[in-house]
């Protein structure tokens, strides 16, 4: 089975500080990107954001970079500091 691109979404997955989730997600959606606190352990214990960036090919290195950068460097603008703990990528649901 393919994977369609078209519609897909690069993730980038960040962990700030718990006090810090909500503005997190403030700036990157004022920034016009597609953001949301996940809980991707089995607990939930330790929610991360997720940001979405619009990619319709198969993602390469010079994607990711480019993806990650722009979000760390919105971030960093606004004086917050955040971990990236990975990168992935979301296909259209069917």
């Amino acid at each position: 089975m393919s994977t369609s691109y078209e519609d897909g979404r690069l993730t980038v997955v960040l962990a700030t500080e718990s006090e810090q989730e909500q503005q997190c997600l403030r700036v990157l959606r004022a920034a016009g990107l597609h953001a949301a606190i996940e809980r991707v352990t089995p607990t939930g214990d330790d929610p991360v954001v997720v940001v979405e960036v619009p990619c319709p090919h198969r993602p390469t290195a010079a994607d990711v970079t480019a993806a990650t950068r722009r979000i760390t460097a919105e971030l960093h603008a606004a004086g917050l500091r955040t971990d990236v703990r990975g990168t992935g990528f979301r296909a259209p649901s069917a």
